[in-house]
């Protein structure tokens, strides 16, 4: 009978806890930080290319310039004799052109998804993102969340009839 008391106790008791934890569940916001991890691995006229490992949606914005930015992303191949990508997936597509219109920060370019797959090295979960743009140009690049990016107006994409800066450059020489 006593053994029967105390197991009764016991659940009372566990039973008067779970709206305490809901409660705690509700106020308390367990999330990690939603910000991409980025290095700037390459800077050149015209170019830059970054490393950006993200466990959420990620934006690219760009403030400074007007003119053409193509944004190309890739999620395997080699940085410095070393692989990257194995474990990471395209966060959105693989190529984008955007036309900033004038120097106001405006959204370049949105993921749908994080680029980690599976777990490793964090080289392993990055993807390389190439932008090139026209060498007279000096935008300044952020990586952001999704909902920081919100907020801020996309850029159009490039008119189908405009030839990307990259391609111009190409077919100059």
């Amino acid at each position: 009978m006593k053994k029967r008391k105390i197991l009764l106790a016991w659940i009372a008791l566990e039973l008067t806890a779970l709206p305490v934890a809901a409660h705690i569940f509700n106020q308390v916001d367990f999330s990690k930080p939603q910000k991409p991890t980025v290095a700037e691995i390459f800077s050149d006229t015209g170019s830059k290319t970054f490393m950006a490992h993200s466990t959420a949606p990620f934006a690219i914005t760009a403030k400074g310039s007007a003119g053409l930015i193509n944004i190309s992303v890739s999620h395997n191949g080699l940085i410095n004799g070393n692989p990257y990508g194995e474990n990471a997936q395209l966060p959105g597509k693989s190529f984008k052109c955007a036309q900033m219109t004038s120097d106001a920060p405006v959204n370049i370019y949105q993921s749908h998804r994080k680029t980690q797959i599976k777990r490793g090295p964090i080289l392993t979960q990055a993807v390389r993102i190439d932008v090139t743009y026209d060498p007279e140009m000096t935008p300044e690049f952020e990586f952001i969340s999704v909902e920081t990016a919100q907020n801020i107006a996309r850029a159009p994409s490039c008119d189908e009839n405009i030839i990307p800066y990259k391609l111009v450059k190409s077919e100059s020489r």
